[in-house]
C-alpha cells in the first residue's frame, strides 16, 4: 500500500518538533545573551537592583509599587543566589522565556500553528526583545504580562478547561498589569471588548458568577499593595498612567519615536536603534492593512482599542517605546497569516505549488532571524557606543576580594563614591567579606578603592598590590587593592 506524506511520524509531529526546537533555540539565545552579550551591567540595572534590595514589607514604601512584582521576583533571586550579574538578570530571563511561550500560545489561538512558529521566531529574535529579556530592568515585565493577559483572556473567551483556572489567571493578569506603567490601557481595551463586542458580551453573560467571585477575590489580594500605595501616595497613579510632570513637546517626541522605530542608527538607554528592522516592518505593514479590513472580530477590537489609546501615550512618553512589541507581534502574525493564505488561494489543489511557495518564505524567515541575531550580537559586543554603557565592576570587585584574606569575621573596607554606595551596600548585605564606606581618608589597611573614589583615601607611600582591570572600559583600572605588606 502506498504511503502518503501524512503517514510519516515526522509529518504528524512537525509542530511539536518545531515548537520544541524554536523554544530551545530561543532559550539558548537568551541565556547566552545574559552571560556574554552584552557582558556587564548598566547604570539602570544597578539602580533597579537597589530598589529591589530595599523592599521592606514591614515599612513598605508606596513609591516602590511601580513594577512591584518584578522587584519581588528579583529580591527572591537575591535571597537564593546572592547579588551577582546572573542573579540580577535571572527575573528578566524567566519572564523573557515565559513571554516567548505566551507568544506561541497567543498566535496559535488567534491564527494557525505554522503562523505561530514563524511569528515567534521573527519576534523573539528581535534585538529589542533579546535585549530586554536579559536586561535587569522591568521592561520585559510589561511586555510579558501584556502577552499573557491576552493569552488568558483568549482562553476564557474560548472556554478552555479548566474554566476556573483560566478565569483566575485572567483576573490575576489584569491585576499584575496594573503594576506596569501604561498597563492600565491594555486592561481598558480588554474590558471595553467585553462591553462592546457582541460575541464576547454574550460569552460574558454565560460565565459562572460563583467562579468569577472566587477569581476576583484572588485578583484583589494581588492588587492590595497597589491600592494601598495609590491611596497613600497619589503621584504613583500618575506614574502608572504615564502622565509626565511637565507638558511634553509632542512634535519632538513624534520625531524621536519615528527615529527610534524606523530609521535612526545608534542607541538610547542602551537600546539598539532602529527597534523595528525593515523586514519585520514590511510584514507588520501587511498585517496592519489586513487588520484595517477585518474590523468585526474580537481580536481586532482589542488591537484597535489598545493601539488608539497606547500610541498617544507613547507621544507623551517616548521612554516607553519598547511597549510596542506586543502590538508588533500581532501585526507580524496577521501579516504572515495573510501571506500564507494568499499563496494557498493561488493553488488550492496543487500541493507541489504550495510546498514550492514555502521555500522562498523559509529563506526569508531564516534570513530575517539570522540578520536580527547577528545585528544584536555584533553591536552589543563591538559597538563602542553600546559597550561603554556596561560595566563588569560587580564581578571585578569579587575578583579583587578573592585576592585578600577577607572573611566574614574580618571584612575588608571598600571605598566607593557616595553616589554608587547604595548598590555596593546591597552587595555587602549578601557578601559579608567586605563593608562599604565613602570615607575619603583614614581608612585602615588593607582596603579596596574603586576607580573613581576619592584619591585622597590612598595611604602615603603605599602602592596597590593588585589592580582589577576591565579590558572593555576606557577607564580600565576599576579597583585598587592596598595591603599593609606594601608599606
Amino acid at each position: 500500500m502506498k504511503r502518503h506524506v501524512t503517514d510519516y511520524w515526522l509529518y504528524k509531529h512537525r509542530y511539536v518538533l518545531g515548537y520544541s526546537l524554536a523554544l530551545l533555540s530561543i532559550g539558548a539565545a537568551l541565556t547566552a545573551a545574559a552571560l556574554y552579550v552584552p557582558s556587564g551591567l548598566r547604570t539602570a540595572e544597578l539602580d533597579n537592583a537597589v530598589i529591589s534590595g530595599s523592599l521592606a514589607f514591614q515599612q513598605f514604601d508606596p513609591n516602590s509599587v511601580v513594577n512591584l512584582p518584578y522587584h519581588i521576583l528579583q529580591r527572591a533571586g537575591f535571597a537564593v543566589f546572592g547579588v551577582g550579574e546572573l542573579s540580577l538578570k535571572l527575573p528578566s530571563l524567566i519572564l523573557g522565556f515565559l513571554g516567548v511561550i505566551g507568544m506561541f500560545l497567543l498566535v496559535r489561538e488567534w491564527f494557525r500553528n505554522n503562523v505561530a512558529v514563524i511569528t515567534v521566531l521573527l519576534t523573539a529574535t528581535l534585538p529589542a526583545y533579546i535585549f530586554i529579556a536579559q536586561d535587569a530592568t522591568p521592561y520585559i515585565y510589561s511586555v510579558a504580562i501584556s502577552i499573557w493577559l491576552l493569552v488568558t483572556g483568549t482562553y476564557v473567551s474560548r472556554r478552555h478547561t479548566p474554566h476556573l483556572l483560566w478565569k483566575t489567571l485572567f483576573l490575576i493578569m489584569l491585576a499584575l498589569n496594573m503594576y506596569a506603567p501604561l498597563g492600565i490601557y491594555l486592561n481598558l481595551a480588554v474590558v471595553s471588548t467585553l462591553i462592546f463586542h457582541p460575541h464576547i458580551r454574550h460569552l460574558a453573560r454565560r460565565l459562572n458568577p460563583n467562579r468569577i467571585a472566587i477569581a476576583s477575590s484572588v485578583a484583589l489580594i494581588v492588587l492590595a499593595p497597589l491600592l494601598y500605595s495609590v491611596s497613600t501616595s497619589p503621584q504613583v497613579a500618575l506614574q502608572l498612567v504615564g502622565i509626565p510632570p511637565e507638558l511634553p513637546d509632542f512634535g519632538a517626541n513624534a520625531i524621536e519615536l519615528a527615529k527610534t522605530y524606523i530609521w535612526q542608527q545608534g542607541s538610547t538607554n542602551a537600546l539598539l536603534h532602529p527597534l523595528i528592522p525593515i523586514g519585520i516592518l514590511v510584514i507588520a505593514g501587511i498585517g496592519f492593512v489586513r487588520f484595517l479590513q477585518v474590523k468585526y472580530t474580537a481580536r481586532s477590537y482589542i488591537i484597535w482599542l489598545w493601539g488608539v489609546i497606547l500610541l498617544p501615550l507613547l507621544l507623551i512618553n517616548p521612554h516607553y517605546a519598547i511597549m510596542i512589541i506586543p502590538l508588533l507581534l500581532l501585526m507580524v502574525a496577521m501579516g504572515m497569516n495573510t501571506l500564507i493564505s494568499e499563496w494557498y488561494k493561488l493553488f488550492p489543489y496543487n500541493p507541489y505549488a504550495r510546498i514550492l511557495g514555502l521555500i522562498p518564505l523559509t529563506i526569508i524567515v531564516i534570513g530575517v532571524v539570522l540578520s536580527s541575531t547577528s545585528r544584536y550580537s555584533l553591536n552589543y559586543y563591538y559597538n563602542p557606543e553600546l559597550v561603554s554603557a556596561f560595566s563588569t565592576d560587580t564581578a571585578l570587585l569579587k575578583q579583587t576580594i578573592e585576592q585578600t584574606d577577607a572573611t566574614t569575621d574580618q571584612p575588608i573596607n571598600v571605598v566607593v563614591p557616595s553616589d554608587r554606595a547604595p548598590f555596593y551596600q546591597l552587595l555587602a548585605n549578601y557578601d559579608r567579606r567586605f563593608s562599604v564606606t565613602s570615607q575619603s581618608s583614614d581608612v585602615p589597611l588593607p582596603y579596596i578603592r574603586a576607580h573613581d573614589a576619592a584619591v585622597s583615601s590612598r595611604h602615603s607611600g603605599v602602592d596597590p598590590s593588585y589592580i582589577a582591570v576591565d579590558a572593555k572600559s576606557q577607564d580600565a583600572d576599576r579597583f585598587y587593592l592596598y595591603t599593609a605588606a606594601d608599606e
